[in-house]
């Protein structure tokens, strides 16, 4: 049996039976808001008001744990009381049922009261990461008199800095902008600087198209940030750079032509770069969407392009779209891409497919694979997932907004099952012979926190960190940010925004676009949209 959480509960004058079952040896951990006013007042002077780790005074005669914290948030399991608190953790020294209290001699004068959330992990199964969401929008005010902002979201780390890179569609009242590129730069603990990018001209190569209204994307590589986005007006496939501190500089990869196998035709509207490791130093690779090249005979439209940065430019190959060896396919491709090296530097790329029936209708989507393994120049495809076979596979639409990361050797990789209406779970083990399939989260209300809604539509993020492997999405039905975690066991999900809440969260419809990483500290940090006032939104846990 996984963690479970259970609450909140409210405490204040009187113990609160959670009627958790806990077994000795089952690990507790609670996390406490508000403020208890314990009373002792006299004319309105003299009141102790305090949170859950209560105050370090002597604990007199009378209360009810001696040995523990004064005022404190105190949890009985059957004759043991055990030290709760803000942010505690311990181990059930007896079984029984958890009941919070407060470490108070006259409980019965407390007015106000602290909130509590319990994390219940039986002895066997391994705890989750120990922390707390905190949650607040970072640019945008919502409505018309604010700045549209926070789609197609690119986050990264940046040394000790967050770095963020997203779409202003403009719409203020005083200013019609129909798209920018705009970045966000986080010192911690909490200095933000904005500024648009690209879209307004200016020096290095900037343009004065509309632009990063699509999916944008951007990694790190030896001290450089890349960063890649759409022009809606050229139609061409645009990447800003910046070494350090330095200035940015502007370029297009493909859509123009060129002498190093660029096309003249619309690119970009979907990427994903990766760098890959390899003997002679990393390199930066980039995967797009080659949506089509206007007038091309026969016509060239949905194919999956591949750009290599060289010491002397871009090189770039249509790599799968057009038939050919190694398992290619002539259908439609590359609308959704997903890259990601492994560790002995072989590439992985993930991508939609459509399936066609004989009269060319697009009847269907799959889930594709290129693979180019380490040292080697050959490319090998297939088709992953919807059109059947074993280890859980199944016929249906699926394939798009896939993500990945690896996670204790393993290659996971999750992506939109359109058919069922749910977030499905690919992963490759260890000895990358073995895939196995399964649908994650949609199936139905169900054990640790699973849903019944449409789930998985939009841009999806996955996150290894501090062993456990955590993944953002969206959930349709009702407008929320969702989180599944696991430790390598069972999965456990949550709606992280959306529903309202404390900490920051609110009641809005939220998380169509998110993007996740491990901050400098160690701590989970994601950024996401507010669809409802277009804003930008990040949450923190740790």
């Amino acid at each position: 049996m996984p963690t479970s959480i259970h609450g909140p509960f409210k405490v204040s004058k009187r113990r609160v039976n959670t009627r958790i079952p806990v077994l000795a040896g089952d690990r507790i951990r609670t996390l406490s808001t508000g403020l208890l006013d314990l009373g002792g007042a006299v004319l309105g002077f003299g009141q102790v008001i305090l949170d859950a780790d209560g105050d370090s005074a002597p604990v007199p005669p009378g209360y009810p744990a001696p040995s523990l914290r004064k005022n404190s948030l105190i949890c009985g399991v059957g004759t043991t009381w055990h030290q709760g608190g803000v942010n505690a953790t311990f181990d059930a020294a007896e079984s029984g049922a958890l009941v919070l209290f407060v470490n108070d001699g006259n409980p019965q004068d407390n007015s106000r009261e602290w909130t509590v959330v319990v994390y219940h992990t039986p002895a066997a199964e391994p705890a989750p990461v120990g922390g707390k969401w905190t949650l607040a929008t970072v640019d945008g005010v919502g409505g018309a008199w604010g700045a549209h902002v926070g789609a197609s979201i690119a986050a990264l780390r940046n040394g000790s800095d967050e770095q963020v890179f997203y779409a202003d569609f403009g719409g203020h009242i005083w200013e019609a902008i129909d798209g920018r590129l705009r970045h966000l730069t986080l010192e911690k603990p909490n200095n933000i600087t904005i500024e648009n990018l690209d879209g307004s001209g200016g020096p290095g190569g900037r343009t004065s198209h509309v632009v990063a209204l699509r999916r944008n994307t951007a990694l790190k590589m030896s001290g450089t940030v890349h960063v890649f986005y759409h022009d809606e007006i050229a139609g061409t496939l645009r990447h800003a750079s910046r070494q350090g501190t330095g200035a940015w500089m502007f370029e297009v990869v493909d859509g123009a032509g060129g002498a190093n196998g660029q096309i003249s035709g619309i690119v970009g509207r979907a990427s994903a770069p990766v760098v890959r490791p390899a003997q002679s130093g990393a390199e930066l690779h980039v995967f797009y969407w080659l949506t089509s090249i206007p007038g091309a005979a026969p016509p060239m439209e949905n194919k999956l392009q591949h750009a290599r940065l060289t010491t002397s430019g871009w090189e770039v190959e249509t790599l799968d779209g057009i038939g050919g060896a190694d398992g290619r396919t002539e259908a439609p491709v590359g609308r959704n891409e997903m890259a990601i090296a492994d560790s002995d530097g072989s590439l992985y790329v993930f991508y939609s497919q459509s399936a066609l029936n004989a009269d060319g209708d697009v009847v269907g989507t799959n889930l594709r694979l290129a693979k180019l393994p380490a040292g080697a120049v050959a490319w090998q495809f297939e088709t992953l997932d919807g059109a059947g076979g074993g280890n859980g596979r199944i016929s249906a639409i699926v394939g798009d907004w896939p993500t990945a990361a690896l996670y204790r050797n393993e290659l996971h990789v999750f992506y939109f099952d359109s058919t069922n209406q749910n977030v499905r779970h690919a992963v490759l083990d260890a000895a990358r012979t073995n895939w196995r399939f399964e649908g994650l989260d949609g199936l139905g209300d169900g054990p640790n926190g699973r849903t019944s809604a449409l789930v998985g539509v939009g841009q999806m993020s996955a996150v290894a960190w501090q062993d456990q492997l955590s993944l953002c999405y969206y959930d349709w039905d009702h407008g929320n940010l969702r989180h599944a975690w696991t430790k390598g066991g069972n999965w456990q999900f949550q709606t992280l925004d959306g529903d309202g809440g404390q900490d920051g969260r609110i009641n809005e419809d939220v998380g169509s676009n998110v993007s996740a990483f491990v901050s400098a500290d160690s701590k989970l940090v994601v950024y996401y949209s507010d669809d409802s006032n277009d804003d930008l939104r990040r949450a923190e846990f740790g």
